[in-house]
């Protein structure tokens, strides 16, 4: 009884960041542009959960300006979560992005910015995987009382 129950709650908590992802990223993708240039460019360590720490993920960074209201800022997120690539893979990532760059800032934080904000994949994903865990779990938990 009490696995159905874990399983169901995993499933909430699995939609209920799916959603939140959802939403942050929809956010951002509404901020207004700005135009920017990257000054510098590097693979750094990977900061993420993905790959254990083994040390065999990295992930590509940048520093980037850009002026709103005539106030210079600098940023360095690529998108709304870091990702990690493996060494050849992030090098192309980083030769991907141009020296002149779009920056999506956020209007009343302005040093809150993106050069990417972020398609809305990994929440779908997240929230479609949530869903299952939770039918899964009602229905493990509904068999369960049946006489």
């Amino acid at each position: 009884m009490i696995v159905p129950i874990f399983i169901l709650l995993l499933g909430v908590a699995g939609m209920a960041a799916g959603f939140s992802a959802a939403a942050q990223s929809y956010r951002a993708r509404q901020f207004p542009t700005t135009k920017g240039r990257v000054v510098a460019r590097e693979i750094g360590p990977n900061t993420t959960a993905r790959g254990g720490g083994t040390g065999r993920l990295v992930e590509p960074r940048v520093r980037y300006t850009y002026s709103v209201g005539g106030r210079e800022h600098v940023g360095t997120r690529i998108g709304l979560a870091p990702r990690a690539y493996d060494p050849a893979s992030a090098q192309r990532a980083l030769a991907a992005i141009p020296d002149e760059v779009e920056v999506h800032y956020n209007p009343e934080a302005p040093d809150e910015a993106y050069l990417s904000p972020s398609s809305i994949g990994l929440a779908v994903v997240m929230f479609l995987i949530g869903a299952a865990a939770f039918v899964g779990g009602s229905l493990s938990l509904l068999l369960s009382r049946a006489p």
